[in-house]
This record gives C-alpha cells, structure tokens and sequence, in this order.
C-alpha cells in the first residue's frame, strides 16, 4: 500500500500479492472515499480502518 500527492488530490494504491484473503488495518487518515481509476476486481470506492482484499486484488483510489 503506498499514496501520492498532487497538489491537493492524492491517489492511494492498495495490493495483495498472495494467493489468500488477507485482511489490513489502515491509520484512519487513509479511510477514504473517492474515485476508482483501476481494478482487479469489483470497483472499490470507499476504505475505511479495515480492508479486506482477496488473492491478487489490487485497486486505485483518487481523492481530490
């Protein structure tokens, strides 16, 4: 998981590189809602202090 910043949007990029469900708990400045650029699986629009990815899920959220 890794963000950047612009200006004032920033992109957060969340990743699962295991064959398994694997669930992270984020600092609750990253419990976002905002924009879904790119997807593995269904489109992911909203995190919040939990995220639950399955096998190989990846995402991209902007936030402006």
């Amino acid at each position: 998981m890794y963000t950047r910043t612009l200006d004032r949007s920033w992109i957060i990029v969340v990743a699962n590189f295991t064959p398994r469900e694997i669930a992270v708990s984020l600092p609750t400045e990253l419990a976002i809602h905002g924009e879904c650029l790119i997807c593995n699986y269904e489109p992911v629009h909203t995190i919040g202090e939990t995220v639950e990815l399955k096998p190989y899920e990846t995402f991209a959220i902007e936030c402006k």
